[in-house]
């Protein structure tokens, strides 16, 4: 798996879930569905709330437990855990108070230090959003990396913005839509939907509007996907959110396209080659995919 086209280290996450946990099992659902090739991934939700604010709390044995029963079935160690939000981790406390965040900072810390993973805290920005997230200016400095979620102008993307990276470059930001995911029918036969982010690129992105520079096998899948857009391709379909998207074809389609194009010598060696493929193009925005559909950007 990558992340807007980047490595990453995989292992198993405790996620936190002490607000919102219902639309949260949605989302997870709407994100397997969109990447079957992550089946089976450990990602393991708590849905509750835990108490950081006490000194020496005892959620931290809490969590721990939960750590330990997560390895002990994965074999793995956890390597992050989220706390989902900074405010139900801290009931009683009040965010701009500074001793309330030094107390819940500290435990935090401990959590860290302890179970040997990192920690990631989702907080809310305060009224006026460009500066930053509400409360006590203790959490920014405490953190090595801040990511500010942005709306986008208008009908644009939204964008991940790192504006603090502790010994590292400010700044980057990463442009991403959210594209609606039929999850399951109600009992009154209507869709539950959900979201689903759908990487469009790093930084600035390719806003001149040019055609990115393509290797030839990604030169070859642009092409083929064009071709069966031509020939193929059907008026966008329900669930297909992004701007000026007027015709589709399936990802199956798409694929063995440029597996007859490729050639290759194998079905293993065609499956990394393509899943690198389908993650470079949409991380450059020449690509869309919803669901089974996909399209020319």
């Amino acid at each position: 798996m990558e992340w807007f086209g980047k490595p990453v280290v995989e292992c198993p996450v405790l996620y936190i879930a002490a607000e919102g946990a219902s639309g949260f099992r949605l989302r997870m659902k709407a994100w397997r569905q969109q990447h079957p090739e992550a089946e089976g991934a450990p990602f393991v939700m708590m849905a509750r709330s835990v108490d950081l604010l006490a000194p020496k709390s005892d959620a931290i044995d809490t969590i721990r437990e939960a750590i330990d029963e997560i390895r002990d079935a994965t074999g793995q160690a956890v390597g992050m855990v989220v706390l989902d939000t900074l405010s139900r981790m801290m009931p009683g406390g009040v965010d701009s108070e500074p001793r309330d965040v030094k107390a819940f900072l500290e435990n935090t810390e401990r959590l860290r230090t302890e179970i040997g993973a990192h920690v990631m805290i989702i907080h809310h920005s305060g009224k006026e959003t460009d500066r930053g997230m509400r409360g006590s200016s203790m959490l920014r400095d405490y953190a090595d990396t801040v990511i500010e979620i942005r709306g986008g102008d208008t009908d644009g993307p939204l964008r991940a913005i790192i504006s603090k990276q502790k010994d590292g470059e400010d700044g980057q930001e990463y442009r991403f839509t959210l594209l609606q995911s039929t999850v399951g029918k109600d009992e009154d036969g209507d869709d539950i939907t959900s979201c689903v982010v759908n990487p469009l690129g790093a930084s600035a992105g390719n806003e001149s509007g040019k055609m990115p520079r393509l290797s030839d096998r990604e030169e070859i899948a642009r092409r083929c996907l064009a071709d069966l857009l031509a020939d193929d391709g059907v008026t966008s379909v329900t669930g297909v959110t992004a701007p000026n998207v007027t015709r589709t074809v399936t990802v199956d389609a798409w694929r063995n396209a440029v597996r007859d194009k490729l050639a290759m010598d194998s079905d293993e060696a065609f499956r990394k080659a393509w899943e690198r493929l389908k993650t470079k193009l949409l991380r450059l925005a020449v690509i869309g995919i919803h669901e089974s559909r996909a399209w020319l950007l």
